[in-house]
């Protein structure tokens, strides 16, 4: 799916409809860095519109597109949740000054996007979290980051598990830790 593209996200929904009438969980994880050809263009001075705009859209309108467009099937779930994959450079109180900017707000955008989705979504019996991965050894973290993908994948894992009514609305990270918006 194209998560940028409604039609690529219905076709995408009417495939899923057409094996299963329900889904019990729906993990957004698009995400980007870089904007328009790769270009790493994070830094005051080499920002363009052009790169915030991919950034973005990938990293936050898509995302809650798609949880638009399958919210009937989550309705349809028994213990229905939607996570997101944030990071905790989504977070706009722990900003140190050095955030990579487009990536950075896009993912806040994500956190805003799925915390008001938790309150629309809420009375309907569903949880909806944002969640970061941590700094984990792929394309995007590099190799010095601190975690495996394995270890992040199993942290994400057991806090999906765990979710509770109670904490719709909120940002995790892989342990389960909260997070500060």
């Amino acid at each position: 799916m194209d998560v940028v593209n409604p039609a690529s996200i219905a076709a995408a929904r009417d495939v899923v409809k057409r094996h299963t009438p329900a889904l019990d969980l729906l993990i957004n994880n698009a995400g980007v860095y870089s904007g328009a050809g790769g270009r790493k263009t994070q830094e005051m001075g080499d920002l363009t519109l052009e790169d915030g705009l991919v950034v973005f859209q990938t990293n936050s309108i898509g995302p809650i597109l798609i949880a638009q467009h399958f919210l009937p099937l989550l309705l349809q779930g028994e213990n229905p949740k939607l996570v997101s994959i944030s990071s905790g450079y989504g977070s706009v109180s722990c900003n140190n000054g050095r955030f990579p900017y487009h990536y950075g707000a896009s993912k806040a955008a994500l956190n805003h996007y799925m915390r008001s989705f938790a309150f629309d979504s809420q009375t309907k019996g569903m949880i909806t979290v944002v969640l970061s991965p941590g700094w984990v050894r792929t394309n995007m973290g590099g190799p010095s980051a601190a975690l495996t993908p394995e270890k992040s994948v199993d942290g994400m894992i057991r806090v999906i598990e765990q979710l509770r009514p109670k904490d719709n609305g909120c940002f995790f990270d892989y342990r389960g830790t909260l997070q500060s918006f």
